[in-house]
Formats: C-alpha cells, structure tokens, sequence
C-alpha cells in the first residue's frame, strides 16, 4: 500500500461520495463496535456490486483497509491494477489454490491492520436472491490471526435517488466459539455459517431499522 496514494483518493473522493451513496448507517450496538476500528480486524460483508468497497472504504475511514479482490480485477487493464495495489489491494486467485493471499492477509493482521473480505466470493447473479454460500476465507483469517471478525452487511442501494443502507455488527471471535472437540473442518464450515447467519441477520435488522426512519 502506498499510504500518500490511498488517501488522496479518499480525501478526493469524500465529497463525491457523501453525495452519490448518501449512506445512512446502522449499528447493532455502538458502543460495542462504531465506524472506528481498534487493532487488528476482519471486515466482513455481503457483496452486490462493484461499489461496495468503495462505499466501505468511506465507512471505516480512520482505518486502511487491506481488501482481498478477485483476479478478475486485476486484468481490466494496467491503470487499474497500479490503483489497486496502491490502495492495499491483495489479489485473490480464486480458480486456483491461493495460498499465497491468505498469507498476505494474515501478516497484515498479525501487525495490527484491517482486511476486508467478502466470504460470498463472487456478485450475485440476476436471478440468485439472498447471500450466496460463504467461502471459508473469513474464518480461517480469524483464526490463524487470533482477529476479531467484524460483520457488515449493505443494501446495496446505490445511485439514484436511494441512500446506501450500512448495518455494522458487533465483532465475532471466532477464536473463543472453536470447540476443541470437534475437528478442524467441523469448526470451520459451523463458524462460516455462523458468520453467514449474523450477516444475514443484519440485514434484517437493517430493513426494520430503515422502515421506523
């Protein structure tokens, strides 16, 4: 990450976002978990679109966030790829056994920095509703870190005359729900869908938030 290049796209960018995602954020409880982020943590979220990281990066702005992104993104073309990985991007291969982005990840977190992660893997398709399965990725990230999962979840609405509905959960640790008993694959799928549910469930209590406004 070259720190000098992500904030001037943040500090270039404020304005145009405030107006453009018009976003209205939501907490589970605030005084547990808010938009400032302390230590070493995973953010993790449902994704819609493209937009979505950037409207995050906007969320938790105090903090630079190191985001696993598909290869997919990295071969648009040459100006994108320099952007990416100078805003702390780390490329994911995800037709291939990538172990190499894991560990990336987990360094960053180790020393005390923020990755992003959106565990669905891919954008829905037109006729999918609701999350996709999540990938494994979030939860394993947790526990090789010993790092707090922080869930999300967004409404996706963006553009328009619509506001960006963000809901932020309070951290999971995944750490402490891993049962010893259990094998390390049992832990891992249950956990994944844990975190599935309370992203999920945020959405829920999201919509129900939005409606009382």
């Amino acid at each position: 990450m070259n720190k000098l290049v992500a904030w001037f796209v943040k500090v270039t960018g404020f304005l145009p976002q405030l107006i453009f995602f018009k976003k209205k954020i939501y907490y589970q409880n605030k005084k547990v978990q808010g938009r400032k982020i302390k230590g070493g943590a995973i953010v993790a979220s449902n994704h819609n679109s493209l937009l979505d990281f950037a409207l995050l990066m906007f969320v938790f702005m105090q903090r630079d966030m190191y985001t696993l992104v598909a290869e997919v993104m990295f071969q648009k073309n040459v100006f994108l790829t320099w952007l990416l990985k100078r805003i702390g991007c780390i490329r994911v291969d995800r037709y291939k056994a990538d172990t190499n982005s894991l560990n990336i990840a987990i360094k960053k977190l180790r020393k005390g920095k923020v990755v992003e992660i959106f565990p669905e893997g891919r954008l829905p398709l037109k006729h999918e509703k609701g999350l996709l399965p999540f990938k494994t990725g979030a939860v394993h990230l947790a526990l090789k870190s010993n790092t707090p999962i922080i869930p999300v979840y967004l409404d996706g609405k963006y553009g328009k005359k619509q506001n960006a509905g963000v809901m932020i959960g309070e951290p999971i640790d995944v750490c402490k729900m891993y049962n010893p008993l259990k094998t390390e694959k049992e832990n891992v799928d249950e956990l994944t869908e844990y975190l599935k549910n309370t992203i999920k469930a945020l959405g829920e209590k999201l919509n129900e938030a939005k409606e009382k406004k």
